[in-house]
């Protein structure tokens, strides 16, 4: 069995060691720190992603209360139809507002991007009420794409109530379609002033129709 070797009194050698190792260390947690500083920079230089959410309230029943509606739940599957994101597509002029240079933006393109920029979520507790949820780089579009599928999804429930309207009396005309009226977009959808926080990274990709517990949106 070997001794480790020992140094007289006074040589220079063990604390040469000792120093070298705190050098050695030291360079580590310096590239560590280099390293994070990175990934920080790296992340704040990517663009920052805004939220608009709109609100829209059903109605259990429709017609003078004769018919049960669907619902929301499936009610809510229109948004999320090849058509109806057409239809975004063209009124907001997506191939516009989501071109980059370089790149062809395409209305089936567009249309994807927005599919994925989307999230439709039910309240668990009260389920009359849905959440539009839009993200983007721009916030005043991410509003104005929530307001707008909030829009055309009232206006696609409304259309068979005005059509069977058709023919009363200017006011009892308006009462009707007053009383029958299926949805209502109960909270508009407006410009976030701050964005999300940077470690979320890309929030896109949750699409579909989610029931979510109370008060955890």
């Amino acid at each position: 069995m070997s001794l480790p070797p020992s140094f007289p009194a006074g040589d220079p050698r063990p604390q040469s060691r000792g120093l070298r190792l705190t050098l050695v260390l030291a360079g580590l947690v310096g590239c560590l720190l280099l390293l994070l500083c990175g990934v920080l920079l790296h992340r704040l230089s990517q663009d920052r992603w805004y939220l608009s959410q709109a609100v829209i309230e059903h109605k259990p029943t429709v017609a003078g209360g004769n018919a049960i509606a669907p619902p929301p739940a499936v009610q809510l599957e229109y948004l999320l139809q090849p058509q109806t994101l057409d239809r975004v597509v063209q009124m907001l002029e997506l191939t516009k507002a989501y071109w980059n240079e370089g790149e062809v933006m395409t209305a089936e393109l567009a249309r994807e991007q927005l599919r994925q920029s989307m999230r439709v979520e039910i309240d668990a507790r009260l389920p009359q009420l849905a959440f539009i949820t839009v993200y983007d780089r721009n916030p005043n579009l991410a509003a104005n794409l929530a307001n707008t599928l909030a829009f055309i999804y009232r206006k696609h429930l409304m259309e068979p109530i005005v059509a069977g309207a058709e023919g009363s009396p200017g006011k009892a005309r308006m009462e009707q379609m007053i009383d029958a009226e299926p949805v209502r977009i109960r909270q508009r959808a407006e410009p976030a002033m701050r964005p999300l926080p940077w470690w979320q990274g890309d929030p896109r990709g949750k699409t579909g129709i989610t029931i979510v517990p109370h008060n955890t949106r």
